[in-house]
Formats: structure tokens, C-alpha cells, sequence
């Protein structure tokens, strides 16, 4: 058993438009300085954003940690975090999710701090500006009940047992370093690889849903479609870690209960946008996985992940 009372906590400020990004910040950084326990540390890593992020950071005494916007990676950043960090605990988030009350950094670190698990992800909520079909996701992919999970489950629950979000989680810093961190080689998705890894080895991951957090988008169509070949191309990045569990039709199951509380909530008007959705999905995750065959000069305007591809056409990758 690892076990800490003491814990960092840091966000990024990846190349997300300025306006969303300062919008939440400040909030984000207000709520963590009236949680029931504090972070003994904030750090976050700026990706040479040109806006007010740097300057609102300092002025709630976070640690900024500045790098180049073409070397921006989710696992990347977000192990450089980790490697300036002094606390035993890590909390991850990012700046567009809003803990809804204060014991949320209490209830994240719980099962690290007991013993009973290594790593947690929180329950996203959706805001109230969210539309009718994201707060139907939110609700699919964050259930009302708490979970413990090991590397058995990955034969009942298939993909779903490695299910882990960055958005808010925490992990146990020893075995955060002893798994060599987020892989830097996937295009999104880093926080699943990684659970996939720990699971693996033997540890344990919660998915605590008493730790709760207002998390959502109103994607465009087009935002879709580069969400959701980034996610193909992901899953074919992580095959060698992933290729023994089961991915079972998670899509099917999603749609069906959709459309019956579409219908059940009389929401009829939705069900179009909702089909249209999911097939704009399904198409773009099958593009991305052959990305491999797709021209340089393609496949950086399918992705919203512009930087990975021009590090990748240099031969970094």
C-alpha cells in the first residue's frame, strides 16, 4: 500500500481557442483554493499561449512551466507536469472542468490515500449550456455508481474496464513513475493507454463518482469528425497495449439507450442530429484508423491534433 496525505495537482493550457480557455481558468483555480483539503502545489504547463493564462496563473500563486505551441502532446505536457511535482499524489486536470463541490479533491484522492486503488477518475457532469445529446453521452459514460476495477474485469467489461479520463483523476505518484508515465507517441487518448498499463501490472483503478466535475462540449459536426479520428487513430497506435481486451460494441449499446431516452423524454427533434452524429463518428473512426495511408497533407486537416502531425512529418515520431 502507498499511502499519502500530500498531493499535487496541475493542469495544461493546451492550444484550445483563448476564449474557452480563460473562460474556466480563473473559475477553476478560485474552486481549488476552497476545496476541503488544498493542493500543495498547482503547476501548470503554458503552451506559449499569447492571453491573460500565465498572468492569471501567477496571480493564484500557481508554478508555470512554458513550452514551445508545436511541442505540445497530451502525455507530454502532462508528464512534465508530473516530473516537476513534489507531491505523492498527482491530480490531473484540465482547465475547462469545474469541480461542483468542495470535497471533490478529497473524494478523488480517497481510494489512492486508503490503500484501495492506485488511480481514480471523477464523474463528468455535463453544464447547463450543454445540448440535449451531450448531456446524453455524459450520462452513458459517467454512470451515478462508483467502480473498482482490475485486470480481470477486462474480460466482462472489455474496453469499458480501462476506461480513465484525464479531464480529473489522480494517481498514485510512485506508480505513475514506475509506468514510465503517459505515453508520448499517441495522438489522444494517453489517459487510457496508461490505465490499460496499470492494469497490467497488477494495480487497481477506481472510477469514483462521488468526486464530481461539470465537464462538456457542443461539438460542430466538423469537431466531431477530427475528435473521432483522432480516437481511430489513437486505437491504432495503442493496438500492442490493447490488443487482448475485448472491444465490444459499446457504440450499439450507446445509440440504443440514446434514442429510447430521446423518445422516452419526448425529444423526437433530436433523434435526426443525433443519427447524423453517430455517423460522422463511425466514419471518422474507421479514416483514422488507416491513417497510415492517408497523405501528410490529408490526414493534418482530418485531425484536430495539427501539431502531432507536423512533429510526425519531421521524423520525430
Amino acid at each position: 500500500m502507498y499511502f499519502s496525505t500530500k498531493f499535487s495537482r496541475f493542469s495544461f493550457s493546451g492550444p484550445s481557442p483563448i476564449n474557452t480557455r480563460l473562460k474556466f481558468l480563473s473559475s477553476l483555480l478560485l474552486n481549488l483554493t476552497n476545496q476541503t483539503i488544498i493542493p500543495s502545489e498547482i503547476i501548470i504547463i503554458d503552451s506559449s499561449s499569447s492571453d491573460k493564462t500565465v498572468k492569471i496563473a501567477r496571480e493564484f500563486q500557481c508554478i508555470v512551466s512554458t513550452i514551445k505551441r508545436n511541442q505540445f502532446r497530451h502525455g507530454h505536457a502532462r508528464n512534465l507536469g508530473a516530473r516537476l511535482a513534489h507531491g505523492e499524489i498527482l491530480v490531473f486536470m484540465t482547465q475547462d472542468a469545474l469541480p461542483v463541490n468542495p470535497q471533490f479533491l478529497a473524494e478523488i484522492v480517497r481510494p489512492i490515500q486508503e490503500g484501495w486503488a492506485q488511480a481514480a477518475t471523477a464523474r463528468q457532469i455535463p453544464y447547463d449550456s450543454a445540448n440535449t445529446i451531450e448531456k446524453l453521452s455524459r450520462k452513458f459514460n459517467y454512470p451515478e455508481q462508483s467502480n473498482l476495477r482490475n485486470w480481470q474485469d477486462t474480460a466482462e467489461m472489455g474496453i469499458k474496464a480501462v476506461f480513465f479520463s484525464n479531464t480529473a483523476s489522480a494517481i498514485d505518484q510512485y506508480v505513475f513513475l514506475r509506468l514510465g508515465g503517459f505515453s508520448e507517441n499517441v495522438i489522444v487518448d494517453e489517459d487510457l493507454e496508461f490505465c490499460a498499463r496499470m492494469l497490467r501490472a497488477g494495480y487497481s483503478v477506481a472510477y469514483q463518482s462521488q468526486a464530481i466535475v461539470y465537464h462538456s462540449h457542443n461539438y460542430s459536426l466538423s469537431q466531431l469528425f477530427r475528435r473521432y479520428f483522432d480516437i481511430g487513430v489513437f486505437f491504432w497506435q495503442a493496438r500492442n497495449t490493447l490488443y487482448d481486451i475485448p472491444i465490444y460494441n459499446e457504440g450499439r449499446k450507446y445509440i440504443s439507450q440514446s434514442i429510447q431516452s430521446l423518445v422516452t423524454q419526448n425529444d423526437l427533434h433530436w433523434i435526426p442530429r443525433f443519427m447524423v452524429e453517430s455517423i460522422v463518428k463511425y466514419f471518422a473512426f474507421r479514416l483514422g484508423l488507416g491513417y497510415r495511408f492517408i497523405p501528410y497533407s490529408v490526414k493534418h486537416h482530418l485531425s484536430g491534433q495539427a501539431y502531432f502531425w507536423e512533429e510526425s512529418s519531421r521524423g520525430k515520431k
